[in-house]
């Protein structure tokens, strides 16, 4: 299993800067993005979570799984 990096989570974000926030994630990470969750807190504040893929690592140890 690959590692992932730890979901990035901004809490009490307002409504009108949610457009600003995934904006800045989706230029951080890119192609990385799995999937990005805004859940209401209170009256107009949300948490917003970026969820990545795993981080692709080379093959460690030998071809077809043999370490000598």
């Amino acid at each position: 299993m690959m590692p992932r990096r730890l979901t990035e989570t901004e809490q009490e974000i307002p409504l009108f800067l949610i457009s600003h926030i995934v904006q800045k994630n989706v230029r951080i990470y890119g192609d990385e993005v799995q999937g990005i969750t805004i859940r209401t807190t209170r009256r107009h504040f949300y948490n917003v979570s970026t969820r990545t893929r795993p981080i692709r690592r080379g093959r460690q140890g030998r071809p077809g799984g043999c370490a000598e």
